[in-house]
């Protein structure tokens, strides 16, 4: 090691050193004995050269060594790089050679940068929602993809390895790809680990539905040729190359990077290596951790490799140029209902993967197509004379009759539709096969109805096999639709709905407008209200909803909310379930087996969860209408159980309803109030009092950066990657940070026209002698109802839209009562914080913002006590483990104004460091 090296050389130096001091006293004997000078001096002349060069030899190999060891360590230390940030930059340090190099955080006044250098950007783009792995699954995973290796090939099937043809490129839908991901290459098999990576000009269809999900940064919008996917397991990226000017934003997880400029020579490695020192980097290379929230903006030919540091990894981006080595058939022309017989074929074909031990179930991944369609091929007792033997929805009432739902909806439709005229247009959205629309068709000749099946065998049962008709059925999703409606309905399908608010808006956008038209009947199954789940129950729901393909399980009250942000308003619930005894009539109030008894088909599987669920209360039946909201309604709507109102001592009677608050759909207007000024104020009267300058009397704060600055300025001792924190976490000043994303909150969001803001302690300590304040932060409840809570006794004698009670334990409030919840220098005072961001996820709603600023660095001060300090990943920890995704965090630095310091010297710190947290409650 270098230490020895060292000890070596010094040892050789101090014995040479001895060895010229021996020679220099014999010579002092010399001389004074025998006047030898000239040669006492000729000894001194050659002895120190020796030393001297021997000490240096030592002192070079020291350097070498420990250049070498702090190359190789600075490799091992896996994700450990310490990122130091120059605004005024712009781009990476091109002379630096060891990973620790500098990295620009660019914002979009930046533009054009990244057309010259790699450029990292911390703000300017929001990653999307919900692209978890299950989330992701949900959304996109019924299509097909290219099963492609750790060099973004596909695999092709064994027995031809050279062709090109698609029938022998490996494909699987992208729920199956991603559980491969998961598998360890192995001798006995042919697989070498994947890879899903894909793009717009490939995979079209399934990139068109992500799209909606994100928006380009606006100083990347010019790179436009064609947009990317990038998932990659933990451990596997890409190795050096080059293409066209590119983006990626990190949506989940985290990725390094390394760039070299063009022109550099490199082998071509798993970049995972320069992580594990299996591998040096080339010389001259420059890297960067990428985190969620990040954008990575690179020029046409830098070369870059990348390495995925977590299990769930996904980016998206856009690239320019022509595709490089991805040119392959477009699997748009594929049919999304590749069956589990087709993936077990795959899996066998490709990767000599033997998947006939799965379970006793036959499972379809979620594509409803082939769900459906092996379905009907099993059943053979259907008579296309008979509805009811065609109605593939369960049956209600004494007479057992699987005809009573369209008794139901005639009569709902009836109550609630209030045009004259004969020619009804209606929509049976999710038609099976047909039973409904022939019924209609013959109780109601009058109705011109049209209904949507995705599955080919309901289709072919309808056109070929059913008594002639009028009924038109389109052979498409109830997503897709192509004329104007007076009325919808659905019977056991919209469960099936990717996504039921994505439903309701393409509904509403073809749902008449007419008043007294525009109704909307739903009979599914539904999950209860109010329910306390514990791990079993949860388990148990998810596995009905893989079974029953039930992507859109929501209470009735949940889809309420859903169709009021499309513009319909709520007329009747009636819940089926109850009414017509199924538990007892259907049922018979015993509890299903669960092993197949018949068919293996997974929708029999679905319907004894169903079932068993059904039992014990934790799904409902429903019937739910709506109508499209028009201006001079004669009738009067219904309305869904009101929010309760406080009474006089400011204490709720009951919990309210946890509706999830929602994006406004495309193509709306944003909400309009008054936005939001970034200030503190006083809060001494009713509108907020005075504007104050500084947080208080002895600080004032947005002192972060030029502290950061000053420090790294004058640093005189080396870094310790232990003690350092990126810059961005003192950018912004948390007024400015708090007004900013709550004028977005309240401009994107569907907000209730009772929403309410809860500023917590929002009064003060008037037991601790402080002055009472009751307005301080009400400008920013901005369009919401101000409401405070404190434990405070002055809370007490205040207004009806007061609580008085502990953050720790608050059941004078219910559940999901309010759209943002807030607080500001506050929660240091609670004894059990664990318990206070319980109370803070119980009362937001689904869909709410929670912000707050707590003390990291603060004197001591007990108003009336005080127990906590909180760091920036303590509050994301207490955040995400309650189901908030957390947007922003950093620290604000505070200091003394001059004549404070000056004048005041007490307990006070110089300087005092405050934690702000943002945080979204997650739907």
């Amino acid at each position: 090691s270098w230490k020895a090296v060292f000890y070596f050389g010094m040892v050789s130096g101090i014995n040479s050193r001895r060895r010229i001091n021996r020679t220099s006293s014999n010579d002092d004997n010399n001389r004074n004995n025998n006047k030898e000078i000239t040669k006492s001096k000729s000894r001194k002349k050659d002895s120190r050269p020796r030393s001297f060069y021997v000490c240096l030899i030592a002192l070079a190999l020291t350097a070498f060594c420990a250049f070498i060891s702090s190359r190789s360590s600075n490799y091992s230390r896996n994700n450990d790089f310490f990122r130091g940030v120059d605004e005024i930059a712009g781009h990476l340090d091109l002379g630096m050679s060891s990973p620790e190099v500098e990295v620009s955080t660019v914002d979009s006044v930046a533009k054009g940068r990244g057309s010259k250098f790699p450029v990292l950007l911390k703000s300017g783009w929001e990653a999307p929602r919900d692209w978890t792995e299950s989330g992701f699954s949900r959304k996109v995973g019924h299509f097909p993809q290219y099963v492609k290796n750790p060099t973004v090939q596909p695999y092709r099937v064994l027995n031809n390895p050279n062709s090109d043809e698609q029938r022998d490129l490996c494909i699987l839908p992208g729920s199956a790809i991603l559980q491969l991901m998961k598998a360890k290459p192995n001798t006995k098999t042919a697989l070498d680990g994947v890879l899903f990576f894909t793009n717009d000009k490939e995979n079209p269809k399934m990139m068109e539905v992500l799209e909606r999900d994100y928006e380009t940064p606006s100083v990347v919008k010019q790179i436009n040729a064609f947009q990317v996917l990038s998932i990659v397991p933990k451990g596997m990226g890409h190795s050096f190359h080059k293409h066209g000017e590119s983006w990626l934003g990190q949506v989940e997880g985290r990725r390094q990077w390394w760039f070299l400029p063009p022109g550099s020579k490199f082998d071509r490695v798993n970049a995972c290596k320069y992580l594990d020192g299996t591998e040096v980097p080339p010389k001259g290379v420059m890297t960067v951790l990428q985190e969620p929230g990040d954008v990575i903006w690179f020029p046409t030919d830098w070369y870059h490799a990348t390495c995925a540091l977590d299990e769930w990894t996904i980016g998206v981006g856009a690239q320019k140029g022509h595709l490089i080595r991805q040119n392959f058939p477009s699997l748009s022309s594929l049919d999304n209902s590749i069956s589990k017989d087709e993936i077990k074929n795959t899996l066998r074909d490709c990767f000599r993967i033997n998947s006939d031990n799965d379970n006793e179930w036959t499972w379809f991944d979620g594509n409803l197509n082939a769900y459906y369609n092996k379905l009907e091929k099993d059943k053979k007792n259907r008579n296309p004379q008979v509805i009811g033997s065609y109605a593939v929805h369960r049956w209600m009432g004494p007479k057992k009759s699987t005809l009573e739902h369209y008794h139901i909806l005639q009569k709902a439709i009836s109550d609630h539709y209030g045009v004259d005229g004969s020619n009804v247009r209606v929509l049976d959205g999710g038609c099976g096969l047909g039973a409904a629309l022939m019924w209609f068709e013959q109780a109601e000749p009058k109705w011109e109805l049209t209904g949507h099946t995705i599955s080919e065998e309901q289709h072919r049962w309808i056109t070929e096999k059913l008594p002639s008709h009028r009924f038109e059925v389109k052979l498409q999703s109830y997503n897709d639709l192509d004329k104007e409606y007076d009325v919808m309905y659905s019977i056991e399908a919209l469960i099936h709905s990717p996504n039921v608010t994505e439903t309701f808006i393409e509904w509403s956008k073809h749902l008449s407008s007419n008043n007294g038209a525009g109704v909307v009947a739903i009979i599914d199954d539904f999950l209860a209200e109010n329910l306390d789940l514990n791990a079993t129950d949860k388990e148990e729901v998810e596995t009905f909803a893989k079974s029953w393909v039930a992507n859109s399980l929501v209470t009735p009250k949940q889809l309420t909310q859903i169709a009021e942000s499309v513009g319909w308003e709520f007329v009747e619930n009636r819940d089926l379930g109850k009414e017509y005894q199924v538990n007892s009539r259907n049922y018979h109030n015993t509890m299903p087996n669960l092993s197949p008894d018949g068919s293996t088909h997974q929708g029999f599987l679905g319907g004894k969860w169903r079932q068993r669920l059904m039992l014990r209360n934790i799904l409902t039946y429903n019937l739910l209408v709506f109508r499209k909201k028009t201006t001079n309604r004669r009738d009067e709507t219904r309305q869904l159980t009101d929010v309760p109102e406080a009474n006089v001592d400011g204490i709720f009677k009951t919990e309210s309803e946890c509706l999830p608050i929602l994006p406004l759909p495309n193509g709306n207007e944003p909400s309009q109030f008054k936005e939001i000024t970034p200030r503190l104020m006083s809060g001494l009267g009713a509108d907020g009092g005075k504007k104050m300058d500084c947080i208080s009397g002895w600080y004032c704060c947005n002192k972060g950066l030029e502290w950061f600055d000053s420090m790294e300025k004058n640093r005189n001792v080396r870094k310790e990657s232990y003690l350092q924190l990126p810059r961005e976490l003192f950018q912004h000043h948390y007024v400015d940070i708090f007004a900013r994303r709550l004028n977005k909150f309240y401009r994107e969001m569907a907000l209730d026209s009772k929403g309410r803001f809860l500023d917590i302690g929002g009064t003060g300590s008037t037991a601790s002698g402080m002055t009472q304040v009751t307005s301080k932060f009400q400008h920013f409840a901005g369009p919401l109802e101000y409401w405070i809570l404190d434990s405070d006794i002055g809370a007490k004698s205040l207004n009806d839209r007061t609580l008085h009670c502990d953050i720790d334990h608050c059941p004078e409030s219910g559940d999901c009562l309010f759209d943002v919840t807030f607080s500001h220098t506050v929660l240091e005072h609670a004894k059990r914080p664990w318990k206070t961001f319980d109370t803070i996820s119980r009362i937001t709603k689904p869909g709410g913002l929670t912000l707050h600023l707590v003390p990291f660095s603060y004197q001591y001060h007990a108003t009336p006590e005080d127990h906590w300090r909180f760091s920036h990943t303590a509050v994301q920890t207490l955040l995400e483990d309650r189901n908030f995704t957390v947007w922003d965090v950093g620290y604000d630095l505070c200091t003394k104004p001059p004549h404070v310091l000056e004048n005041k010297i007490d307990e006070h710190y110089d300087i005092i460091w405050l934690t702000y947290v943002i945080a979204q409650k997650n739907v």
